[in-house]
């Protein structure tokens, strides 16, 4: 009997022990379990906050995408506007570059007579430059157009009176010798003969004065060396240059553009 309890004893103790052991083995797991949850969980949250971050920036790019195309779109726009202004302007450059040729070739019809006496013309750069030596026009010393000098100038003027568009800028020249009468020097006198011919074509030939311009060099542009009197003769000129009405043109190309 008595070895009889005592073996029953022993599995009872067997039976405990197993399941405190069991007991404490679902223990450890329960708590590994927990706490592999809880860093699911975290990483689960860090992920979902990166979600959210990654969509905060995929929607600001595709906003800053759509602005972006906006303006490219508005650029595509803008160049082809600027791209037609510029072939209006080449246009409006080209017929103004004709008709200053013509307008060259007819000074050079109504000046035929004055050829021999010192008269030219050239288109250059975009200008015509009408030259005429101080013989022609003025006496030695005098800003004083004579009457050859008239002559010439007033059929210059006809031209310029076809063409109202063009401006004109009378530039007065001497050599280098210094200006000897009457106290007044070279700056002076180019000066003045400048004016001289922007009064005549205003009073005596009806040009708008809003296109003339007078100006004078003195003696610091020579067409030519003044160490010589043929060379001094020269560079003793006025030069009537004309030119398009580039403010004018500009505004006529933005008016037709809107």
């Amino acid at each position: 009997m008595k070895g009889k309890l005592f073996i029953y004893s022993q599995f009872i103790i067997l039976i405990c022990s197993y399941m405190l052991l069991s007991a404490c083995v679902s223990s450890k797991k329960y708590k590994d379990s927990v706490a592999r949850n809880d860093q699911l969980t975290a990483q689960n949250k860090q992920l979902t906050q990166q979600n959210h971050e990654l969509d905060s920036q995929l929607t600001g790019l595709k906003t800053k995408h759509a602005s972006y195309q906006s303006e490219c779109e508005m650029l595509r726009s803008d160049c082809a506007k600027t791209k037609a202004d510029l072939d209006h302007i080449h246009s409006v450059m080209y017929e103004q570059e004709t008709i200053l040729m013509q307008v060259k070739a007819k000074i050079y019809m109504a000046l035929a007579d004055f050829i021999d006496k010192g008269v030219y013309a050239e288109y250059k750069d975009g200008l015509v430059y009408v030259r005429m030596q101080d013989d022609l026009l003025y006496k030695s010393g005098s800003s004083t157009v004579g009457e050859n000098g008239k002559k010439a100038i007033g059929s210059l003027a006809r031209v310029l009176n076809d063409y109202p568009r063009l401006k004109v800028i009378v530039v007065g020249h001497t050599d280098s010798t210094k200006f000897a009468s009457g106290g007044g020097d070279n700056w002076t006198l180019s000066t003045e003969r400048a004016v001289g011919i922007v009064k005549l074509l205003r009073e005596s030939y009806n040009i708008d004065p809003t296109r003339l311009t007078a100006a004078g060099r003195a003696k610091f542009e020579p067409v030519t060396s003044n160490a010589t009197p043929e060379g001094r003769s020269k560079n003793r000129r006025t030069e009537i240059i004309l030119k398009a009405d580039l403010d004018r043109l500009w505004e006529e190309t933005k008016a037709e553009n809107k």
